[in-house]
């Protein structure tokens, strides 16, 4: 199964619906992030935001635990570059 994966620029913001990504896991979840690379993460409730560094790849863990001790981790990923066919420098 391919990695979740996005495209963005340099300093914009990626969201994810924790809730979908991670469906099944209803009974009291709790979320996490790690691992972001060329980036930063935040979450807030059910969504995840990743603000995008410079130019390139970037990736970041997401993991979720639920009440009942199971936990699920998924590897997102995203390539950022400059709209309108600029190069990055």
């Amino acid at each position: 199964m391919a990695k979740p994966h996005f495209f963005t620029t340099p300093g914009a913001s990626v969201t994810v619906d924790l809730a979908k990504t991670f469906a099944g896991y209803t009974s009291g979840p709790n979320y996490s992030s790690s691992a972001a690379m060329n980036g930063t993460v935040s979450i807030s409730g059910t969504t995840a935001t990743f603000k995008a560094g410079a130019c390139g790849m970037a990736s970041w863990n997401l993991t979720v635990k639920d009440s009942a001790g199971s936990t699920k981790t998924r590897q997102m990923v995203a390539f950022i570059d400059i709209v309108g066919g600029a190069a990055c420098p």
